[in-house]
């Protein structure tokens, strides 16, 4: 395999909407780092990694097997906008700056999804999956629905829609101070992500790019989510609520589910689910 470092400023990219305010504007210029593995045999398909909040695009690295020499597509790791920073400086800016404007985070969501489109049209990739992961399944669904090259998308401990994971995000503090201090701290977001659900919000519009609850561009795409009923930040309920409200009212079918059982806890432990052979079964002749 071949591994093959490349970089790509977002602001560059076709359908970026500038990142405001002043304090997130290092996000419009700063290069994005990306790494591309691919097998010796040339390919035209690829797998995408999306992260979550805290990780890193080298946590996938246990993939490049299963992807590169089992499945024989390229694997691109990449960073997230907004979420890789250079300094403490930048992180305080980004932290104040979407706390000051939530639709920031939706812009930064956006942009992924066109930074995903910009970067298969540069390798050369007629068709892609994606594998996001918590925060990484947000741009994932996005592309899945309104982007150009996916063909099948896989969510990992994630839930279609950032309003929902927003609003419960005091859940995952233990009960008590923390979790009060939690609510506290996240009233702007966490507000705002309840009246977008209600169908309101200062920064609906924002949102409304991202809006997963619409028809998708490719009606062939496939949705596959992976989560834990218990998760108490994306519930398996709220993949449940998807899955039913795309067939009922867009007519679009192409969404399974697999959800655990697992206990009060973020994500999707290998007591219940072997991620690399899910990637190996799902993405097969894509």
């Amino acid at each position: 395999m071949q591994k093959i470092k490349q970089q790509i400023v977002g602001s560059q990219v076709d359908g970026w909407v500038t990142v405001t305010p002043l304090t997130l504007d290092h996000a419009n210029y700063r290069p994005l780092n990306y790494d591309v593995i691919r097998p010796d045999q040339p390919t035209n398909k690829a797998i995408f990694y999306l992260h979550g909040l805290g990780g890193n695009r080298y946590e996938c690295e246990i993939y490049d097997d299963v992807v590169v020499n089992k499945l024989g597509y390229a694997l691109v790791r990449m960073e997230h906008i907004l979420m890789t920073f250079d300094d403490f400086a930048q992180a305080a800016g980004v932290i104040g700056g979407i706390a000051a404007r939530p639709g920031a985070i939706f812009v930064g969501i956006h942009n992924t999804s066109k930074v995903i489109d910009a970067i298969a049209q540069r390798e050369g990739f007629e068709a892609i999956g994606i594998v996001g992961v918590s925060y990484g399944g947000f741009a994932t669904i996005v592309n899945a629905i309104h982007g150009q090259f996916a063909k099948r998308v896989m969510l990992c401990a994630s839930t279609p829609d950032i309003a929902f994971a927003i609003e419960q995000f005091p859940m995952l503090f233990p009960e008590g101070w923390l979790r009060e201090l939690a609510k506290v701290g996240t009233t702007t977001i966490t507000t705002e992500a309840r009246n977008i659900r209600r169908g309101e919000g200062l920064f609906r519009g924002d949102w409304d790019r991202i809006n997963p609850w619409t028809r998708p561009r490719n009606p062939e795409v496939r949705i596959y989510c992976i989560g834990n009923e218990n998760d108490p930040l994306m519930s398996g309920s709220s993949l449940r609520l998807y899955q039913r409200w795309m067939a009922e009212n867009m007519g679009f079918e192409n969404i399974a589910n697999y959800i655990s059982n697992g206990g009060h806890y973020h994500g999707v432990t290998e007591e219940f689910v072997n991620i690399p052979s899910e990637i190996a079964s799902y993405f097969e002749d894509m």
